[in-house]
């Protein structure tokens, strides 16, 4: 359908921005339209729209008339003049299945129409067998997006609180859940910071395809670290002490017996050729290490992650935020060392509040895991070790690792500050869309990056799995709370 014609303004037509003029009320901001150029196809993006009519040109005019007492509306025929004109970036010139930057600038009065629905899911890089995560807007067309493009190079999803990040998220895991082993499948594993993807133990479409492991549950086998695995989890020791501390390590290892942080405390004050204040400290720090996150045995990280299957850590029963990190650091580091070797299957490590845990410019003992994510983000591409990390507040979240996500979820964010990280750290994002992110409802993102050949705007498609009740609105939860307070009283009555 013709949707309108290209004008000439004083800095429009280019080869890559036009205006166009419609009498249409069905165009919206950010939905795409085609138009002919010298070079072929072209694709573009609607950046804003505007209302024009020359009887309302001139402010003094319409002031003067008015007070006369005059109408203008039903004196004049205002609505004949009343024309909508549309901004339009020019994407690429898509001729032949192939897209080219264009160079030259299309004519004004060219025709602008609605995109070919087949060529513009071809255009923004869709697959017909893809990662189903929504609709784009505007156009309905189903998102399928390749699993390697959205995942090798790591993915951010990025929101405010209330935005939909856990929602979103879902959909994305409940995708990789699906998939069949002649498409190729990775495992998933949650870092579950509040317990909100527990409710998929509980659908009988995933429940066969999930484990759940709390924080309370994980142990950390003593024996398998070295002195710089201490040293990560105890930001303030030095070199001498971790020299000292392998030497311990190295007499209980060729004991070839299990040992635990007690062991070593004991071995510690044992030694008697030890500084005397190194003594101490490493007793302080290694005393401050919690017995029930460290054991003599432990839990099997390769276990945790096979293909098509979906593991969740929860970690809302740890208060504690050092003892996070240290979870998240260890597992994490052992994952990736395992996948180089090839012993577990390609993953993808879901990090929920990771800014919490991989902060920037921050080397408290509370970012103990920032390391490894780093490390993750930078190399994990190379051995199939993936990122998703999930994030309210992008400008505390590490500019390396942040960086390194080539493909970013953006959902509603209203910060100004994290607005304008995001603004530096995404390619493809202009003003225009920037703007747009602050008026996104919940459900509805801006995906950028690597996954796509362009800018979409998304509806995020909904859950097969049944939403936790952490993801109820408040409202909700407070009906369901009194009516279970009720039914336990009556049943207190009745058994009395």
């Amino acid at each position: 359908m013709t949707l309108g014609k290209i004008i000439a303004t004083k800095e429009t037509p280019t080869p890559t921005e036009i205006h166009f003029v419609t009498d249409k009320n069905n165009i919206d901001k950010n939905q795409y339209v085609e138009y002919s150029s010298p070079q072929g196809k072209s694709i573009g993006m609607v950046k804003d729209l505007h209302k024009t009519n020359r009887y309302f040109d001139s402010p003094e005019s319409i002031a003067q008339i008015e007070k006369t007492g005059v109408e203008v509306t039903e004196k004049f025929p205002t609505q004949e003049w009343e024309h909508t004109v549309g901004e339009v970036k020019t994407l690429g010139i898509y001729e032949d299945d192939f897209i080219e930057r264009p160079t030259k600038p299309p004519a004004p009065g060219t025709k602008v129409k609605e995109p070919v629905l087949e060529e513009l899911r071809d255009f923004l890089g869709f697959e017909d067998k893809g990662l189903e995560i929504g609709k784009l807007q505007h156009h309905g067309i189903p998102i399928k997006l390749s699993l390697t493009n959205l995942f090798q190079k790591h993915l951010a999803v990025l929101a405010q609180t209330g935005a939909g990040k856990t929602y979103t998220v879902s959909v994305l895991i409940e995708e990789l859940l699906e998939r069949q082993s002649n498409e190729g499948r990775v495992a998933s594993l949650v870092i579950d910071v509040h317990g909100e993807y527990r409710s998929f133990e509980n659908s009988e479409r995933y429940r066969d395809k999930v484990k759940v492991i709390s924080g309370e549950e994980f142990k950390i086998p003593v024996g398998s670290l070295s002195a710089s695995d201490f040293k990560i989890f105890i930001p303030g020791m030095r070199r001498p002490q971790e020299r000292e501390l392998s030497s311990i390590i190295d007499k209980l290892r060729s004991k070839e017996k299990p040992y635990d942080i007690q062991d070593i405390i004991e071995m510690v004050w044992k030694d008697k050729e030890m500084n005397e204040k190194t003594q101490r400290a490493l007793m302080r720090w290694l005393d401050g290490l919690s017995d029930d996150l460290f054991g003599k045995t432990g839990s099997n990280v390769k276990k945790l992650v096979n293909p098509g299957q979906l593991t969740i850590l929860d970690l809302s029963d740890l208060i504690d935020s050092k003892e996070r990190g240290i979870i998240t650091n260890y597992l994490s580091r052992r994952l990736f060392s395992s996948r180089r070797r090839k012993e577990v299957p390609p993953f993808v490590l879901f990090v929920e509040e990771a800014h919490n845990f991989a902060s920037e410019g921050d080397i408290s003992e509370n970012t103990i895991a920032k390391g490894i994510i780093e490390t993750i983000a930078r190399e994990g591409r190379k051995f199939g070790a993936s990122l998703c990390l999930i994030s309210q507040r992008p400008m505390r979240l590490s500019t390396t690792a942040l960086s390194q996500c080539n493909t970013q979820l953006i959902m509603r964010i209203t910060n100004p500050h994290d607005l304008e990280h995001i603004g530096r750290t995404s390619e493809g994002i202009d003003e225009s869309s920037k703007d747009s992110i602050t008026t996104l409802r919940v459900g509805e993102a801006l995906l950028v990056g690597e996954a796509v050949s362009h800018p979409v705007f998304i509806k995020i498609r909904e859950r097969n799995s049944s939403e936790d009740e952490l993801g109820e609105d408040l409202e909700e939860q407070a009906r369901k709370y009194e009516e279970e307070d009720n039914r336990r009283s009556e049943d207190a009555e009745a058994f009395m």
